[in-house]
């Protein structure tokens, strides 16, 4: 029996978007759900929702560690969205870009054996 959009899309649903995890439910070669995937606007719905879906689980998961005091969770955090309050692990550096008048760019390479 062939699987149907409806099929196809309830095995995406419970997979969280994951193709080939969905294509083992139903019996199918990931290709065969990737080529329907492909065809069908309301599959790519499918997926698109379940990937963001999985984000909100870990949000969810990200917000639980910060609470519960884990400190790579609050780096993580810190480091990504509190940026306007200086937490960031960019390096940022400040370059006068102007001409200095030496007519070029000297480019400084480490001595590693070549010639």
């Amino acid at each position: 029996m062939k699987a149907t959009d409806e099929d196809i899309a309830a095995a995406l649903e419970l997979c969280g978007g994951v193709i080939s995890d969905a294509a083992e439910c139903l019996g199918m070669s990931r290709r065969q759900v990737h080529r329907r995937v492909k065809r069908s606007k309301s599959l790519r719905a499918v997926i698109e929702d379940s990937g963001e879906g999985m984000k909100d689980v870990a949000e969810r998961g990200l917000f639980a560690a910060i609470r519960n005091g884990d400190p790579w969770a609050i780096r993580f955090f810190l480091g990504r969205k509190a940026k306007d309050r200086g937490y960031t692990t960019r390096q940022e550096i400040d370059a006068d870009v102007h001409n200095t008048g030496t007519g070029g760019v000297t480019i400084f390479l480490p001595d590693n054996g070549r010639d």
